[in-house]
């Protein structure tokens, strides 16, 4: 979470911490003692009313922490229910207190108002819906050349060619055939002891001297193979580093 925008971290965390920051809200504003205020806040029933109180705005800050292609809707969609409820006046209403909506849940509205509409400019949303502007999310990636095998389908094709560099979300791949973006890979790594089959889709090429490059995304069908992969880069970063004492990977 750490290497996601500041601002993205700043405003989750908020959202999080909401109903915690209602409660102190409570006990600054009231005479109520913590015990009082406990019992009001057991006192809630209801579906609608405990996920307005409690769920509404931290899922919220989840959405905004997570930064996924569904995750701008449902944060979008969430701010605007918590409109509607305080437009209505009915939502986060608390015994014995004013009718008025409580000051941190209008904050973060008139807040979160002005993030979607940033979020409406085209540059500003392509990090939820693509995934390849997430600069947060890029792996380390290790520039080391040793041999591998690749299968597609339609046609048939088994081939050797030989990994330029690695990564765990992904590889680039040396070969002479043309392969089509979009295309699912089946890919065949072994270094050392280590091997792992596994898909992989074809997202570009780059033509070098007399051969083309290709860069693949792996597409992992369970965290075992993730593991497996792990084991496989700690494997060629160890090697990289014997080769190469003062490497960085990039």
């Amino acid at each position: 979470m750490k290497r996601r925008p500041l601002l993205f971290i700043i405003l989750g965390l908020l959202h999080l911490s909401e109903p915690l920051i209602k409660i102190l809200q409570f006990k600054l504003t009231t005479n109520f003692s913590y015990q009082e205020i406990i019992g009001h806040i057991l006192s809630i029933s209801g579906p609608k009313q405990i996920f307005e109180f409690w769920l509404l705005f931290p899922l919220a800050g989840l959405a905004l922490l997570s930064i996924k292609n569904w995750s701008w809707f449902l944060f979008v969609a969430l701010q605007g229910y918590s409109i509607y409820a305080h437009q209505s006046n009915n939502a986060f209403n608390w015994p014995s207190l004013s009718q008025m909506p409580f000051f941190s849940s209008l904050l973060l509205i008139s807040i979160n108002c002005g993030i979607i509409i940033f979020f409406l400019l085209p540059s500003i949303r392509r990090p939820f819906f693509k995934k390849d502007v997430r600069w947060w999310e890029h792996r380390t990636r290790f520039d080391y050349s040793f041999p591998c095998t690749i299968f597609t389908e339609n046609p048939n094709i088994l081939k050797d060619c030989k990994i330029l560099n690695l990564s765990l979300s992904g590889a680039f791949l040396e070969t002479k055939e043309v392969i089509a973006d979009g295309t699912v890979l089946t890919i065949n790594i072994t270094f050392g002891s280590q091997h792992i089959t596994l898909k992989a889709l074809k997202i570009s090429t780059h033509a070098f001297q007399s051969n083309i490059g290709i860069g693949v995304q792996f597409r992992y069908k369970n965290i075992w193979q993730q593991w497996l992969m792990s084991r496989v880069l700690k494997k060629v970063s160890k090697a990289l580093k014997n080769k190469n004492p003062s490497s960085v990977p990039t």
